[in-house]
């Protein structure tokens, strides 16, 4: 997946579909810190805004933090810390929240492998 800031296909961010899986690190080993590229919360069908579940996986058990980040505005700086996982092989958080935009940020890493961040909408 490509990382932040780098310019999607067609120029648009991705919108995943409701009852998707959506990948912000598919088993990468990016170096820290670093985040993922952004994608823009759909709206449910009945104009709401169902919660996302972000599983996060390392390779191995990490010395690694990693945060979800939400934001109302693509931009680097506007981005907030929703949820933190530290030196977790496997850990899991949905955020019921209405954020406009999402990312996952690895901020340090010295262990563990690679990373797999999915998406559930």
């Amino acid at each position: 997946m490509p990382n932040y800031g780098v310019p999607q296909a067609g120029g648009q961010l991705t919108a995943p579909s409701p009852g998707s899986l959506f990948y912000l690190f598919n088993a990468e080993s990016p170096a820290a810190p670093q985040a993922s590229i952004a994608f823009a919360r759909p709206a449910s069908p009945v104009g709401g805004r169902d919660p996302i579940t972000f599983s996060i996986s390392f390779a191995a058990a990490p010395t690694a933090s990693l945060v979800i980040e939400g934001s109302h505005v693509d931009s680097d700086s506007q981005y907030q810390t929703l949820y933190t996982s530290t030196n977790k092989q496997l850990d899991f958080y949905t955020d019921d929240g209405s954020w406009m935009f999402y990312r996952c940020k690895l901020v340090t890493q010295t262990g563990g492998g690679a990373v797999t961040v999915i998406v559930r909408l």
